[in-house]
């Protein structure tokens, strides 16, 4: 009824075209795989003919829990898998007991679950800090549907330039909260290897910067300028006055950071994607 995930099991099932249920579990906690079992075990009888269950060791199949936008997800963790290209459903309940398990599968079984695309859990403890850390799955509430300007950096933890870009950002954000501008403007960063691109956006390099004015009708406009917070600051002002205008190609990355936070010009190209 509940079988763990191998080359071997994936293909069977995959074969069968029934959609997964993948709990994922530290192997490297001692009870781990006992407590992934009996969890999975108190629903995998009642929804058996419309889902396969299985268990997932997320230590020796990190490949999967990447693929499903789950590295920074505390485990156990759980998500449907349809099988059908459409994507995956994540479980984001904090309760592990019987009934919100039965009601998260029944909801799938309803078909009120619609599958979604890789995202980070949305933490709104983090939104009074100078840069919001943006997710795919708030996307449309944020951006799209936007009451304010947005300016987005979209940025990888591997990509050298974001790292020395980031106390530059950060101070953007800093200033912007000290002034009037902190009504009209969000600044947010999103990190790709964690969220789905968003549709519209055109990335060419890391880091890349978006500008979404106040109003929605109005197409996103890229940040060409040096990679200094006077120069990004500029930026915001100007186009939050105006308002947006036709996209251009981002620019590459021309400074750098010191330690002590302070930008200087330097000829250096962003990490391509």
């Amino acid at each position: 009824m509940v079988d763990e995930l191998s080359a071997d099991t994936v293909q069977k099932y995959v074969e069968k075209g029934t959609p997964f249920a993948l709990f994922f579990y530290d192997s490297n906690k001692e009870g781990k795989l006992a407590d992934a079992r009996a969890i999975s075990s108190t629903v995998a009888a009642d929804f058996r003919h419309q889902l396969f269950f299985l268990l997932v060791d997320a230590r020796d199949l990190h490949d999967q829990l990447e693929a499903y936008g789950l590295q920074a997800s505390p485990l156990p963790a759980l998500v449907i898998d349809k099988l059908d290209g459409s994507g995956f459903i994540k479980y984001r309940e904090k309760s592990w007991e019987r009934t919100a398990l039965s009601a998260f599968f029944q909801d799938f079984v309803d078909g009120k679950l619609k599958p979604g695309k890789k995202s980070q859990d949305i933490d709104r403890s983090r939104a009074n800090e100078p840069v919001y850390a943006l997710t795919y799955a708030e996307w449309d509430e944020l951006v799209v549907k936007r009451n304010k300007a947005v300016l987005v950096e979209f940025y990888a933890p591997w990509c050298g330039f974001c790292k020395s870009f980031k106390p530059v950002y950060e101070a953007v954000g800093k200033k912007i909260q000290e002034t009037a501008l902190n009504k009209t403007v969000l600044v947010a960063a999103m990190d790709m290897t964690q969220n789905e691109l968003p549709a519209g956006a055109k990335l060419d390099g890391y880091p890349t910067v978006l500008l979404y004015p106040r109003e929605t009708y109005k197409e996103w406009v890229a940040y060409e300028g040096d990679y200094t917070s006077k120069d990004v600051l500029a930026f915001i002002r100007e186009h939050v006055s105006k308002g947006g205008k036709k996209r251009k190609k981002p620019k590459v990355m021309t400074s750098t950071v010191n330690q002590d936070g302070v930008s200087s010009p330097a000829k250096l190209s962003r990490d391509d994607l």
